[in-house]
């Protein structure tokens, strides 16, 4: 001992060294039930491959860590504590930060002899922040026990002390070192105890463990062990490797009521109940005959990295005692991320509805809030995971419930090749739902072409096109078909919670893709098939049985309009939204064969006294037959469809019969409206259906209305404007869609209602039509495209540019496409004469991987193919040539391009930074451009948009003075980022080094509140910028806690933090920025200057007060002596005092644009346009131009 303490200290900068070669041999050439202690005082490195292989072995030979962090070193070149910390939680130890070697003498000399070789009766960890933790349902002999707690207080710089007092013992605090409490705990009788543990200074605590060791005269001895999906015996368990059944010794025997339990430890609960059940004896296992117990499971560890806890009540002799054994998962960690998450280079990228260290706490939606237990409290009339749900309340049972059309939304996907036979002709009358078209089976990959609400917009890219393939033949290579790639892209693009699925294809006989049907029911999509060959395939009546709908086969031109007329338009008519009436459900009641004469029967709803429902009926090689007859609203090809209104009055049985006898037809039963179904599956029928009942009707039984939703009682109930329904809880989406009882909102629009707006994009279009007259000459366009360069903002204007020049003359033109890179290709350009500017935009699209190649040699590339009016290149010379040369938007063309094009090319060279002005050049110089319609010239952006910057902005929530500054600053929060093209909270932009080429010229935001105490810690993996625009939490106390050491250092360490690459915080070509939001000084120290310091290069600090800031206050007030070392001095970077503004916009954000602009070395003059269409082909921005040359 006298040589450990009396080690040299190490204070210099020394080469790491790896832990993984210290530890893992070290462990495996120990025995097994080994303690394992490491003293730590030298520069260690850990990565998450040596925590996975330091993992293995400790679990292999079931090894208790304990990392002994002596602090008079402190010089490590990464973050080692954590990763120790958590390598010794896994395995029942500890990981300690002791002051110096005289603490460390201590720990050997007093709890060395305590903790070594002791088995562990009860465990208890949690990383999150909390109040305490506990130790549950743990049954205690008449005798002595040890108790160890470690933790780290709220500002993670110390420990925060346990308090523990249990009923029926007597506990002692033995002796406090470094962040190590021990207590001596002994019962007074044998019986079961809780023993919570509070933490009492600062009143939380994060990464606490609490470990509960026999004592060491303690003789009982029981060992735990696996036997795997082989039948081999083993101490680790591993992810993936199939399902483990665990096998115990006991130096005594379990009798009947002896339990084991299986629980997993995540950061909002350590212990969450994975199995429990009784012990067996299994002595007649040959092979294992020392372990002679078991259960009757076998357990797949499902988190990989996961720690898991398996305690085991022993009963036996009358006497019960708890054993805790710790197992780790052994595998890639995924950071103990849950519902989803996914751990990434130290953090935790979580789904949208999660958030929190680990992904724990829901976002709850609706005004709802995070409740202790990490679930969500909801407002009265909202319910489910997230609040995302609303409900009425029934004050007393209702007489008629309301059913909620849930299907709310129509995606048609459709084949070229099919809409070369035959297209829409006509709008089909359905508006106020979410419809969406998709393409493919043209060579291209199938898309989105549009997304609307308004039926009479789908015309333009559904209607007939130019035939590709012959009428009636399949697509090609059916085998190879992407109509499963496009209905895939149909469900990931699904924005409702319910919606219809057309599909119009040239041939359904594809392969069925299993998974496409396993999401189609978890998605709970209904699909119709509408195919012109194919429809009576194997394939294409799975597809049609299991989507709930029967084969359908387009034998005319016409049968497409047809189907959308009769059946598209009429469905979802029926299903539309209506004030104080029973909404109408839509539900397939039953689909089968028809094999001959058939009876349905529906039955009667006995709750409705006037019950209003449609049926609609789908009969292929077969019809509808009643008195009196019915007549079919369509008939495509074979198949007859009906509409059946009201039929619940009568509760007749439909009666169907085939067309021809010994021919087998299909049939499929719908209704809208209010049946309480019972659905059933049949020998054809694979699918559960689903639909949704709530409450509530406006008259109840006591004779009185109830409106608690947002109305007002009567003989019905008067609802609050946006609001409807029964009892006035649907809402009424000022933007967005409602679905079902919730209102889907638009990308810039969020709230209850849609009614609250980020920001739109300036952009606007023309109103006026092109021209579709054909003209009397030919027009011919040559683009050639000059593809140096790889910088995207330039390259996708001079695209936008492009095609926009095509719709500005009609789309009349016969085009040829060329670049100049060096290529060999078997065919010569042609021209090609495009149905739009879409289909002109996707022949660009090879262009995009192309223009990054070093080569420039002159050469050309097809495009596409025509026979007129040229197959060469010969005549371009007799053509009118212009040239207009795009930049990025943060700097001007070189002088050399320009000078190079007029020397070599056209004398006619224009500059352009945005596609509008390279138009007009282009326009301008074209011969007869008197026709030629523009668009309307789309506004701009702040110079914010391009920086490649990572804003972390930190908010002062403490007690407000006035709800004035309040607004004030909410208002800044919310207009502040619409100027940026910024990363969002859904898109997955953690990764490792080096940084991935979607960062390039995007901001990412990130915000943290501070005040009182508290100081929360700012994440940009996932970023929290959304959720502080409604943090509703404010401090006590006028200005934070400042007083406290700690506090400013906490603060200090939270900007410095480098948590994950996403933050790109050593990286040295993005721009960092800091941006405070202080409602009231902070007094200036050295200390506080030290502490606020950023720690990497190309970093400032901003100041947005909502206080004064006099010149008399400035040398003392903290916030403004942070900017006084910048570049350009302290009043650079200081904004007036946002509170007092005539507006907040004008005079302090568009000023901090230009700030941050000029900070980053940008140009604050030279901006943007508005994100177009073009931005989905976006995949980096760098530094260079490209330019595009055409002739006309």
């Amino acid at each position: 001992m006298s040589a450990t303490s009396s080690s040299t200290d190490h204070k210099g900068n020394e080469d790491a060294i790896s832990v993984k070669d210290i530890l893992v041999n070290t462990i495996a050439n120990t025995n097994t039930y080994s303690d394992i202690f490491i003293v730590v005082n030298y520069n260690l490195t850990v990565s998450d491959s040596d925590v996975q292989a330091i993992q293995q072995q400790l679990e292999v030979q079931r090894s208790r860590l304990y990392v002994l962090f002596v602090q008079t070193y402190m010089n490590y070149t990464s973050d080692v504590y954590y990763p120790m910390n958590k390598l010794s939680i896994g395995s029942g130890g500890v990981a300690v930060r002791l002051k110096d070697y005289n603490e460390l003498h201590t720990f050997f000399a007093q709890y060395f002899p305590i903790l070594v070789a002791n088995d562990i009766v009860a465990k208890a960890y949690s990383a999150n922040q909390k109040a305490g933790i506990a130790l549950n349902d743990v049954y205690l002999l008449a005798e002595s026990y040890y108790l160890l707690v470690t933790n780290e207080d709220a500002l993670g710089d110390g420990i925060s002390q346990a308090t523990i007092n249990v009923n029926g013992t007597t506990v002692t605090n033995i002796l406090n070192i470094g962040e190590l409490q021990l207590f001596e705990l002994t019962a007074k009788s044998a019986t079961k105890y809780n023993i919570p543990i509070f933490f009492t200074t600062g009143g939380l605590a994060r990464y606490s463990s609490a470990i509960l060791f026999v004592n060491t005269a303690n003789q009982d001895f029981i060992s735990l062990s696996f036997v795997d999906k082989d039948g081999k015996n083993r101490n680790d368990i591993e992810y993936n490797d199939g399902a483990y059944t665990p096998v115990i010794y006991s130096s005594s025997p379990f009798d009947s009521s002896s339990n084991i339990f299986i629980t997993y430890s995540d950061a909002a609960n350590p212990a969450k109940l994975i199995y429990n059940g009784s012990i067996t004896n299994s002595s007649g296992c040959p092979g294992f005959k020392n372990y002679n117990w078991t259960t009757e499971y076998s357990w797949p560890c499902s988190v990989s990295g996961g720690l898991y806890h398996i305690k085991i009540d022993r009963s036996s002799n009358n006497q019960v005692i708890s054993r805790t054994f710790p197992i780790t998962c052994i595998g890639a960690s995924v950071g103990g991320c849950l519902n989803g998450g996914i751990f990434d280079d130290g953090a935790c990228n979580c789904p949208n509805e999660w958030t929190g260290t680990h992904c724990e706490s829901p976002v709850c939606l609706n005004g709802g809030t995070v409740t202790s237990a990490h679930t969500c409290s909801c407002l009265p009339s909202f319910t489910g995971t997230f609040c995302e749900t609303s409900y009425a309340h029934c004050g007393s049972s209702p007489k008629t419930p309301d059913y909620r059309a849930d299907l709310s939304s129509l995606v048609i996907v459709a084949d070229v090749n099919a809409l070369a036979f035959g297209g829409m002709t006509a709008d089909f009358g359905v508006t106020g739902i979410p419809i969406t078209v998709i393409l493919y089976g043209d060579g291209n990959a199938p898309r989105i072409v549009l997304s609307t609400t308004n039926s009479q917009h789908l015309l333009d890219v559904l209607k007939q096109v130019a035939q590709t393939t012959p009428a009636t033949s399949p697509s090609p290579a059916p085998v190879n078909s992407d109509m499963y790639k496009a209905m895939n892209l149909a469900l990931d693009n699904q924005l409702t919670n319910r919606a219809l699925l057309v599909v119009y294809t040239s041939n359904a006989d594809v392969p069925v893709d299993s998974d496409f049907l396993t999401r189609l029911a978890i998605k709970r999509a209904e699909v119709r098939v509408l195919s012109i060959s194919g429809a009576e395939s194997d394939n294409a009546r799975t597809l049609s049985l299991v989507g709930n709908g029967i084969p359908i086969a387009v034998t005319n031109t016409g049968h497409f309009q047809t189907y959308l007329s009769s059946y598209v338009a009429q469905l979802f008519q029926s299903l539309q939204y209506q004030a104080n009436v029973p909404q109408r459900v839509f539900n397939v009641f039953k689909t089968d064969q028809l094999t001959g004469p058939t009876t349905v029967e529906i039955p009667k709803d006995t709750l409705f006294d006037n019950a209003q429902s449609i049926l609609f009926v789908h009969v292929y090689k077969g019809r509808l037959d009643g008195t009196p007859s019915f007549t079919p609203i369509g008939t495509i090809g074979d198949t007859k469809i009906y509409s059946i209104p009201y039929y619940q009055k009568d509760g007749k049985p439909l009666s169907l019969t085939w067309n021809t006898g010994g021919v087998t037809g299909f049939y499929a039963v719908e209704v809208v409206g209010y049946l309480k179904l019972t659905t059933f599956a049949s020998a054809t029928q694979t699918r559960q259906q689903q639909f949704v009942l709530t409450c509530f009707r406006g008259e109840y039984q006591s004779g009185n209305t109830d409106c608690k939703g947002h109305g007002s009682p009567g003989a019905i109930c008067s609802c609050d404007r946006n609001w409807g329904g029964i009892d006035c809880t649907e809402p009424v989406c000022v933007n967005g869609v409602r679905d079902m009882s919730v209102c889907r909102c638009p990308v810039n629009n969020y709230g209850l209602l849609c009614d609250k707006t980020f920001g739109a994009a300036p952009l606007t279009t023309s109103t006026a039509a092109p021209t579709t007259t054909t003209p009397k000459n030919f027009r011919v366009v040559a683009f050639i495209l000059d593809l140096i360069g790889t910088d995207d903002y330039a390259y996708n204007q001079t695209i936008q540019s492009l095609t926009q020049y095509y719709k500005a003359f009609g789309s009349s033109h016969w085009v040829l496409l060329v670049h100049n890179l060096n290529q060999t290709y078997d065919v010569a350009p042609e021209f090609q004469q495009y149905q739009g500017d879409q289909y002109l935009l996707n022949a660009t699209v090879d262009f995009w991987p192309l223009r990054s190649k070093a080569s420039r040699t002159s050469s050309v590339t097809l495009i596409s193919s025509s026979d007129v009016p040229s197959n060469n290149m010969g005549g371009l010379d007799s053509f009118t040539k212009s040239a207009v040369a795009y930049s990025p938007f943060t700097t001007s063309v070189d002088p050399t391009v320009t000078d190079s094009l007029k020397q070599n090319f056209s004398t006619n060279v224009s500059t352009a930074r945005e596609y509008y002005n390279g138009l007009l050049s282009m326009v301008t110089s074209t011969n007869q451009n008197a026709n030629a319609i523009l668009p309307d010239k789309p506004g701009t952006f702040s110079c914010v948009y391009g920086l490649q910057s990572n804003i972390r902005v930190a908010i002062d929530r403490s007690n407000f003075s006035s709800n004035a500054v309040n607004e004030s600053l909410n208002d800044f929060l919310t207009h502040f980022r619409l100027g940026f093209n910024f990363i969002e909270n859904d898109e997955d932009r953690c990764s490792t080094q080096p940084l991935p080429a979607f960062y390039k010229e995007r901001t990412a935001l990130t915000a943290f509140p501070y005040y009182d105490n508290v100081v929360k810690t700012a994440k940009f993996c996932p970023s929290q910028y959304t959720s502080m625009l409604s943090f509703a939490v404010n401090g006590k106390q006028t200005v934070p806690n400042y007083e406290n050491p700690k506090y400013v250092s906490t603060l200090g360490k939270n900007i410095n933090s480098a948590d994950c690459s996403c933050n790109r915080f050593f990286d040295p070509k993005t721009i960092k920025f800091i941006l405070w939001l202080p409602r009231a000084p902070i007094p200036s120290s050295a200390d506080f200057l030290q502490s606020l310091k950023l720690n990497t290069t190309n970093a400032y600090h901003f100041v947005v007060p909502f206080y004064d800031i006099s010149a008399e206050s400035k040398a003392t007030d903290l916030y403004y002596q942070i900017l006084v070392n910048q570049v350009k001095g302290g009043d650079y970077y200081l904004l007036p005092n946002a509170a007092k503004v005539t507006s907040i916009q004008t005079d302090v954000i568009d000023v901090l644009y230009e700030k941050l602009c000029e900070s980053a070395g940008v140009d604050p003059t030279a901006v943007p346009p508005p994100p177009t269409f073009l931005e989905s082909y976006s995949l980096t921005r760098q530094e260079d131009y490209d330019y595009g040359i055409f002739y006309d």
